[in-house]
């Protein structure tokens, strides 16, 4: 099985991405985040998807104060995999390998993790 990786980077009015498999990494351009451009970009993914000889799309994206929603449901509604990739675990897994002192990595991720419990304390978001 194939599968065509899709990256996007959603925004408040438009998103854009680049799509891969086994080959080069192909720009998907820029679409308007609506309908009608949810539709305009589908069509490249499956142009690039046909040409790339994949079997499955799997979209990765990190979710953006709501923007991303339409485009995911979308895409669910297409049969395409989806991955909402969150970005602070990421840097956390990052800073984590990045220490080769144990005290110097626990003492940043613990900083690092008390500075996001008040932020989302602050929020009135609950802890994970």
């Amino acid at each position: 099985m194939t599968i065509l990786y899709v990256e996007v980077d959603v925004a408040c009015a438009s998103f854009e991405g680049v799509a891969w498999s086994k080959r080069t990494p192909r720009q998907v351009e820029r679409y308007d985040n609506t309908a009608s451009g949810f539709r305009r970009f589908a069509e490249r993914v499956e142009a690039v998807r046909q040409a790339e000889e994949a079997n499955v799309i799997h979209l990765i994206l990190e979710p953006t104060g709501g923007y991303q929603a339409e485009l995911v449901l979308f895409a669910h509604r297409r049969g395409w995999r989806i991955t909402q990739v969150n970005p602070l675990q990421h840097f956390l897994a990052v800073l984590q390998e990045s220490f080769n002192n144990g005290a110097e990595r626990r003492s940043i991720l613990a900083i690092v993790r008390r500075r996001l419990s008040r932020y989302n304390n602050k929020r009135g978001r609950h802890k994970n």
